[in-house]
């Protein structure tokens, strides 16, 4: 039989973390925001961190060893986090609501749309910068490929959808709208590209 949790062990801090490292590590991903901001994604390097920081660069690299695990740190902690794919609902026009209205949202920002176009730009010549790109894009179709096959096991979508020509569609259009058109992407844009798409793919 297993011992029912009581408020204190909720409360209780974890031992297995250090202080003085979660601290650091913070310290560094802090820096590592003001500096992309201020100046891109070039400036995510160990020693512009470390100093930015004012910790070591042997510091920086224990919480992150390689660049692009740092700039992937500091991206995750400025953007809008995909939903994953174990917490779908039943609703595919909800799911994928939800899962654009994050794009959205980072869209409506001034700074994280500038940052999006620069990342989109560099990631064509910087493989560093290319490798975090991708790792965010294989989440994204993680989660919207589980999306399209639930909708076509629950009979919401017809079989046969392509995850990555329809992604690409549907995101697609919100950057064209935001950093080309140079329109709002509000809500009912989001909602309008989603119900496009499940109209097109509904099941015969």
């Amino acid at each position: 039989m297993t011992r029912e949790a009581t408020s204190s062990d909720h409360d209780a801090p974890d031992l297995s973390v250090d202080p003085r490292s979660e601290r650091s590590r913070q310290a560094v991903l802090d820096a590592a925001v003001a500096l992309l901001f201020d100046g891109g994604p070039d400036e995510i390097t160990h020693a512009k961190v470390a100093a930015a920081a004012e910790v070591s660069r042997t510091t920086v690299y224990k919480h992150y060893p390689q660049r692009s695990d740092l700039l992937h740190a500091t991206l995750e902690a400025i953007s809008k986090h995909v939903p994953p794919a174990n917490k779908l609902t039943g609703s595919v026009r909800d799911n994928l609501v939800a899962l654009l209205s994050n794009l959205a949202s980072d869209l409506r920002d001034e700074g994280r749309t500038k940052m999006i176009a620069v990342m989109i730009e560099r990631a064509l010549h910087d493989d560093t910068v290319g490798t975090v790109r991708d790792r965010f894009i294989a989440e994204l179709v993680e989660t919207f490929t589980a999306i399209v096959r639930l909708g076509e096991e629950t009979g919401q979508l017809r079989a046969g959808v392509a995850p990555m020509q329809a992604l690409g569609s549907m995101a697609g259009s919100l950057l064209f709208h935001r950093l080309l058109a140079n329109e709002v992407v509000d809500d009912q844009l989001v909602a309008d590209v989603v119900d496009l798409f499940v109209s097109a793919h509904a099941p015969a």
